[in-house]
């Protein structure tokens, strides 16, 4: 199972998209473990968006589509990360919840929606 994910960098206004095989490892690099990469100057990271596929293939297709549409995606994405309680709780959510359970990107559409509707 492989995971495209967006992280915000809300002191530097960054995002980053990427995809894993293993999240919480990833995360852990991200903000902690790395000693060098782009990621590493625009420490910490919020995990913001989270989608989960099967294949390899289809992870990529979608940071694909994420990056065709910028800059109004990243601005998209960006509008989304300024609601600062919903990375933090988001973030916290994704990392104590077994990855099995959010296997289809409906699930983590919902709980996303489930997060704005109770941030505001």
């Amino acid at each position: 199972m492989f995971t495209v994910y967006v992280l915000y960098s809300s002191g530097f206004n960054k995002i980053y998209i990427g995809y894993t095989s293993d999240l919480q490892q990833r995360l852990l690099s991200h903000n902690v473990l790395a000693k060098k990469g782009w990621t590493v100057k625009f420490r910490p990271w919020s995990l913001i968006h989270a989608e989960c596929f099967s294949q390899k293939a289809e992870a990529m297709l979608i940071i694909n589509e994420y990056q065709k549409t910028e800059p109004t995606g990243l601005t998209s994405l960006r509008s989304f990360a300024d609601l600062s309680c919903c990375c933090t709780l988001l973030a916290s959510v994704f990392l104590a919840w077994p990855l099995s359970v959010l296997i289809s990107p409906p699930r983590a559409h919902m709980l996303l929606g489930f997060i704005l509707k109770s941030s505001l």
